[in-house]
């Protein structure tokens, strides 16, 4: 449950940045954060996801998909703080070499999200309803 305050105070923290940049420093990068807050998102909401899941065929197990995952949105964190604080020239292109991380990380991300949604989906629609009392 920590794990989840922390990504909780983490996307605050990216969101104050990303409109505090906005007004303060004309950042024209600021749309970099958006990637971050994403991560941070789909982070919060991870941590503890997989615990009631019953042990299935998925292998590795979907425990270790949820470590991999909040992995990954903390590289796509990491890689987006250093590629803002890195920029040295506001006019060059987007697409940099943090960027690319980031992104890939955060794609990475949604797709084990989506994996574990879908898994969760399955075991709650082979789950037989409770007995009517």
């Amino acid at each position: 449950m920590m794990l989840r305050y922390i990504f909780l105070v983490v996307l605050i923290l990216l969101a104050i940045v990303s409109i505090g940049s906005a007004f303060i420093w004309d950042d024209a990068g600021t749309t970099d954060y958006i990637i971050a807050i994403s991560a941070a998102l789909l982070a919060n909401q991870m941590p503890g996801s997989t615990r009631t899941l019953a042990p299935t065929s998925m292998r590795p197990s979907p425990r270790t998909y949820e470590h991999i995952g909040l992995a990954c949105a903390s590289v796509s964190i990491l890689a987006t703080l250093i590629g803002s604080v890195t920029a040295t020239d506001t006019t060059t292109s987007s697409i940099t070499i943090p960027w690319i991380i980031a992104t890939l990380a955060l794609l990475a991300t949604i797709c084990i999200s989506v994996a574990i949604m879908v898994v969760k989906g399955r075991q709650h629609q082979d789950t037989p309803p409770p007995p009517a009392s």
